[in-house]
């Protein structure tokens, strides 16, 4: 749940493809079994996982990729020192977006994870924030700094997106708007999303259509061929 008085960033995907990340979860759940032999499993993952990769659509990719980001973001920045809290607000088809709020930054794990300081200056840091007194350090830690990387995470996170999403062998658009420039963003893609989705149904409907259509054609010639007068034979 949002807090409504924090700046929220929305994170918004759009899954191109994710065959490579389909053949390689079914590749490691054959090696994985110990009845089959190798020969037998190297073949069997190369068309299972080639069929299985066909068979996914995008949007089941998109469901488990939204899924796993609302748990591994907030992990990741906990481990930088910032708590954050990541939820779906919205997904349709390859296109999620994700909603986040910076909670609260520990100002002294932040400083460690990010630069290169001296002890002296750790030391010094951890000095300061004592000093400040508990109420001060809870506003800087909970109010101040929150926002400060609030605004630095817009230009942060396509990075660790990227990252994420090639380590997962997932290709994808990733967009990270604030809330003034995401509903311009949000139709616009969606409008875009919703055309794509439109075209591959009416191409596949096409090739259905001309699929049925050589299919009456072949039976109407087999039915001509099999009515022809029998004392035609014997001329």
């Amino acid at each position: 749940m949002t807090d409504s008085e924090r700046p929220i960033l929305y994170v918004n995907v759009v899954v191109k493809d994710a065959s490579e990340a389909v053949k390689d979860r079914v590749s490691k759940t054959l090696h994985q079994t110990p009845l089959i032999p190798n020969p037998v499993r190297k073949v069997a993952s190369k068309h299972i996982g080639r069929a299985a990769s066909d068979l996914t659509p995008l949007s089941h990719a998109a469901r488990i990729l939204s899924q796993g980001m609302c748990q591994e973001v907030p992990s990741l920045m906990k481990e930088q020192g910032i708590v954050v809290e990541v939820s779906e607000a919205f997904r349709d088809g390859p296109y999620f977006v994700l909603q986040m709020q910076v909670l609260y930054v520990n100002a002294a794990i932040m400083s460690v994870e990010t630069e290169q300081i001296s002890s002296c200056y750790s030391e010094w840091l951890e000095w300061f924030l004592a000093s400040m007194g508990t109420s001060y350090q809870r506003s800087l830690e909970s109010d101040y700094l929150p926002n400060l990387v609030h605004k630095s995470l817009a230009n942060e996170m396509p990075k660790l997106l990227q990252a994420k999403l090639k380590e997962n062998k997932i290709q994808a658009e990733t967009n990270v708007l604030k809330e003034k420039a995401q509903a311009r963003y949000f139709y616009q893609t969606l409008q875009e999303v919703q055309e794509q989705r439109a075209a591959q149904i009416k191409r596949k409907n096409s090739i259905k259509q001309l699929c049925s259509k050589i299919g009456r054609n072949r039976s109407g010639d087999n039915n001509t061929e099999s009515t022809k007068p029998m004392d035609s034979f014997g001329d």
